[in-house]
């Protein structure tokens, strides 16, 4: 069998995909933090979420929580037929 051309250290697809989002949401708390008018509190909040992806640097998926439960469908929230009859006691309706 000849030897694999990727390097060891290389990324799976799903392991990029999610460095990829993080760096996403690092990038979006920080453009958030730079619109906070108090220089000392945005200085604060900058130093904060750095230390927080530091120190979750190493975490995995499988150190996440559990994702909530869904949510209920909209169609029983806006009164629309829905298959499980739960519409009309939402509403207060019999």
């Amino acid at each position: 069998m000849a030897a694999s051309r990727i390097p060891p250290a290389t990324l799976t697809l799903k392991q990029f995909v999610r460095r990829q989002q993080v760096l996403l949401l690092y990038r979006r708390i920080l453009q958030a933090i730079r619109q906070v008018p108090n220089d000392s509190d945005r200085k604060y909040l900058k130093d904060w979420a750095r230390e927080e992806f530091k120190r979750n640097k190493s975490a995995t998926e499988e150190d996440w929580p559990a994702p909530p439960p869904p949510a209920p469908c909209m169609d029983e929230w806006l009164g629309r037929e829905h298959p499980s009859g739960y519409a009309d006691v939402f509403l207060g309706h019999s």
